[in-house]
Order: structure tokens, then C-alpha cells, then sequence
């Protein structure tokens, strides 16, 4: 005989979380009443107030809305805004003037100019774009970038001249250009860095432009081979001496003390 016991338990099972559930599935159905001119929201509970009323309290209040204007849905706030091309003012909303050569902005509270035209005050100026220059589009400076191979200079362009050991960089600081590399720059001319024997240029604007050879040591312009005392070996930057453990560096040499 087949044993109806599991059967039965599962029916069992099933009947009492059936019964636990009803209450939980109505407690979570509860939300808070909502006022006049409210609703409840869509999702979570609470409520929130009608198109045109905004919250006071646990009430809802008219909200006057003013000509040009439309009521939010948000319930906080003003509870309205300005309808495209209007821009809020005090508790009003005033249309917005936008000069000749300028357009409406996306926002619809504002304005900006065409291409070629830059904002003076509440009007749009022509950009005077000089020869060897093109419109930049931005909306702050000019208006107008030189050309590669010319540098402003006041309103104009000019022509960048670029001396013997340098090459044109095209910008607008250091006059355009800058030293080659073994050349270091002299007001407006590029002067040769030279390395004496046994050293290397290391591209730096400071100091002399070039270093010794590991194993070699500055004296003045030039490099000179270091001798290592005895228990002595050359430091980490290869162009001193330092003393082996356990001696100490001396005018004479390296010592123990």
C-alpha cells in the first residue's frame, strides 16, 4: 500500500503558509490617506499632491500660478515653472529677448549667438577675424585662434620666427617655438649646451643641461675620472664614492672608528 503521509504533509504545509501570508500581503497593501487634491503614489506608500498644489503639512495648497507659466507635478518647490522661451523673475515670468544674430537657447530661458557673433552686454557682435586667423566657435576670448605658423599679437596674427636650433611648437606661450634638443633657449635665440668629454646631455632648462659618466666626477666645465680610495666603492649616483662597511669616510680616505 502506497503511504499518503508525505502527501498529506505537504497539503499540510501549504494551507498554513497560505493562511501566514493573507496578513503580510495586506499589511503591505496599507498606505497612508492621502488628503484633499492628493493621491497616493504609484509605488511605496505615502502620497504626493495634485498638478498645481504643492505640499503644506500634511495638506495641499493651491498654488497661484502666474501668466506664462505651467504647474509641476511635484509637489514641493514653487509648484510651477515658466513655459519655454520665459525665465523666471521675482514671481513672474518674463519673456526672453533674444537680439539679432542669436537664437533661443535649448533650455528656453536664455539666449546665445550664431556662429561668427559673440554676446556684448544683451546684443550680438560680429567677431573681426584677422588675416591668417579662423573662428574658434568658443564663447569667451576673440572668438578667433591664429593659424598654425602665427602667434597673436594684440589683435593680429604674425608670423612666428623661429631661430637657428629650434622648431615651431604653434603655441601661443613662449613665442611659438622652442629649442631642439643640445640647445638651451637665450631670450630669443637658442644657444648650443656644450658637453665636455665623458658627459652626456640630460634635456633639463636648469643647471648646466648635462651630467658625467658614471665613474666620473664635475670639476668646473669638464669630467674627471674619480679614484676610489681603498674600501671605498661609488655611491648610487655613480659619479661619487662612498666607504664599505665598516669604515668611515676621512679627508685620508676610508678608516674604521
Amino acid at each position: 500500500m502506497i503511504s499518503l503521509w508525505p502527501r498529506i504533509t505537504w497539503i499540510g504545509i501549504l494551507i498554513s503558509a497560505l493562511i501566514i501570508g493573507i496578513p503580510l500581503i495586506a499589511i503591505g497593501q496599507t498606505t497612508d490617506n492621502a488628503p484633499a487634491n492628493a493621491q497616493q503614489n504609484s509605488y511605496g506608500s505615502g502620497w504626493k499632491c495634485d498638478n498645481g498644489y504643492v505640499r503644506d503639512d500634511e495638506s495641499c495648497t493651491k498654488v497661484n500660478i502666474p501668466e506664462n507659466a505651467i504647474g509641476t507635478n511635484f509637489g514641493v518647490g514653487a509648484g510651477w515653472r515658466c513655459k519655454h522661451g520665459f525665465r523666471q523673475v521675482d514671481e513672474a515670468c518674463k519673456q526672453v529677448i533674444v537680439p539679432a544674430n542669436g537664437y533661443l537657447s535649448s533650455s528656453g530661458d536664455g539666449w546665445k549667438c550664431h556662429r561668427g557673433y559673440s554676446q556684448v552686454q544683451d546684443s550680438c557682435v560680429k567677431v573681426n577675424v584677422p588675416e591668417n586667423a579662423f573662428l574658434d566657435g568658443k564663447s569667451y576670448g576673440t572668438g578667433w585662434t591664429c593659424e598654425y605658423g602665427f602667434i597673436q599679437v594684440g589683435e593680429a596674427c604674425n608670423p612666428i620666427v623661429v631661430p637657428e636650433g629650434a622648431r615651431m611648437t604653434g603655441d601661443s606661450y613662449n613665442q611659438g617655438w622652442e629649442c631642439n634638443r643640445g640647445y638651451r633657449r637665450s631670450r630669443d635665440l637658442c644657444t648650443a649646451i656644450e658637453v665636455p668629454e665623458n658627459g652626456y646631455l640630460t634635456g633639463d632648462d636648469y643647471g648646466t643641461g648635462w651630467k658625467c659618466l658614471r665613474g666620473f666626477s664635475v670639476s668646473g666645465n669638464t669630467c674627471v675620472s674619480i679614484s676610489l680610495p681603498q674600501n671605498a666603492h661609488l655611491d648610487h649616483s655613480g659619479n661619487n664614492w662612498e666607504c664599505d662597511r665598516p669604515f668611515t669616510r676621512t679627508n685620508s680616505g676610508c678608516e674604521i672608528r
